[in-house]
């Protein structure tokens, strides 16, 4: 892939070869008949998820998948495999399968009478939530590997939702349209929007004085307004009823009081208010044992798994967790966290399998934006292209979001 073009992973798009490089991941389109044993280990999970009225009757397969695969070492390291389907009402995905389930096997899946769908996505992206620092070096708030190291400046804090925003929105909701079709027992969807989370992104840095009191309550704040505006987005297209879930409420009331203060928050002030509000968050913490606030927000993230994941009163219930494919790592650790938590007598069992849709859209080699998966959380808003599929799907996002 080069030059300007942006390139899509529409069935009609030409443009994109068989293997080619995107950022720092190199990705394969194979057909299904390559490599026989994952072929027919994500085809078997599939007829599977038809069988059980996961898919609705009449989804069929492209043909092919794509492969993600990372250089490490000089050696090629499998990074994930995404299977391209197409729904009865016309849209096509390629979805991660593989990968952990919660008490069910995947291949052999039991009809559910209630499926619940689990989903949510970032808020932000790197662009447009800022700090410009003292020293002059504007700094992303909330990409991952951003670190504030002096006095904040300035926020910047965009109200508008970003392209990966909107992309995200857009792709995650059509997922659940066209899964859901006429099948009765998609019951309702949470959104485990996360909020309290993004305020600990400058609990270390207000902690250290290194964010001043005002700017505190505005970035909590602009946290609000952001996220209030994606779950209406998500409750205006997905035709379910729609529940929040949001597993740190519980702290929210002594960060909000320690901010208005001016005076910082104590770590194990707020692991001692979790793991005396829930049996559930006493026995997670017991296991993960989270050092910081970044920790805790990953513990966080699977305690709304298993939380959503919960069959008590129902056995045959089942929660579909659909989110981005950079999450599928929080339901690796749910299932972790459920396995220690079934000798320590727990008493509650959970039912999970997750489906990952990829991102549909790509930048072109030379557009200034990180080389990390997925490269549309680092394009700037300027950026947006106007050709092809590529914008098309933008402009849709738009409208959808």
């Amino acid at each position: 892939m080069s030059g300007k073009r942006y390139c899509t992973l529409h069935p009609s798009e030409t443009a994109l070869g068989d293997e080619f490089n995107y950022g720092n991941m190199l990705i394969k389109r194979k057909p299904l008949t390559h490599e026989p044993k994952h072929t027919r280990g994500m085809a078997g999970i599939f007829e599977s998820y038809l069988k059980a009225g996961i898919f609705p009757e009449g989804s069929r397969l492209i043909g092919n998948y794509l492969e993600h695969t990372l250089i490490k070492d000089g050696k090629e390291e499998t990074a994930g495999r995404f299977l391209g389907m197409v729904f009865p009402d016309g849209s096509y995905q390629y979805l991660r399968l593989e990968g952990e389930s919660v008490g069910v096997e995947k291949r052999k899946l039991i009809p559910p009478q209630e499926i619940v769908i689990l989903t949510d996505t970032c808020l932000f992206c790197a662009s447009n939530a800022t700090a410009t620092l003292g020293t002059g070096e504007r700094v992303s708030i909330v990409a991952p590997r951003s670190r504030i190291t002096a006095p904040i400046k300035e926020l910047c804090v965009s109200e508008r939702l970003c392209y990966y925003e909107m992309d995200a929105i857009a792709r995650l909701t059509d997922l659940i349209c066209a899964m859901k079709g006429g099948n009765a027992a998609y019951r309702k969807a949470i959104v485990a929007m996360p909020t309290v989370e993004y305020y600990f992104y400058l609990m270390g840095a207000y902690n250290k004085g290194f964010v001043e009191k005002g700017m505190m309550i505005e970035w909590i704040a602009g946290v609000n307004r952001h996220a209030e505006k994606i779950v209406n987005a998500i409750r205006k297209r997905i035709g379910l009823t729609v529940e929040v879930c949001q597993p740190l409420n519980a702290v929210e009331p002594y960060i909000r009081d320690r901010v208005r203060q001016g005076k910082p928050a104590d770590f194990e002030t707020v692991k001692d208010i979790l793991a005396s509000g829930t049996r559930l968050w006493k026995e997670v913490l017991s296991i993960t044992h989270p050092r910081d606030w970044k920790d805790l927000n990953y513990t966080n993230y699977a305690v709304a798994v298993l939380e959503s994941a919960s069959v008590t009163g129902n056995e045959n219930r089942l929660t579909i967790d659909i989110e981005n494919p950079s999450e599928q790592r929080i339901l690796r650790s749910a299932a972790k966290i459920a396995r220690n938590l079934a000798p320590r007598g727990y008493g509650t069992e959970f039912r999970a399998i997750g489906i990952y849709p990829h991102e549909k859209v790509f930048i072109p080699e030379g557009t200034e934006c990180g080389p990390s998966f997925p490269r549309l959380y680092y394009l700037e808003e300027g950026q947006g292209g106007k050709e092809g599929h590529y914008r098309a799907i933008l402009e849709a996002n738009r409208r959808k979001a």
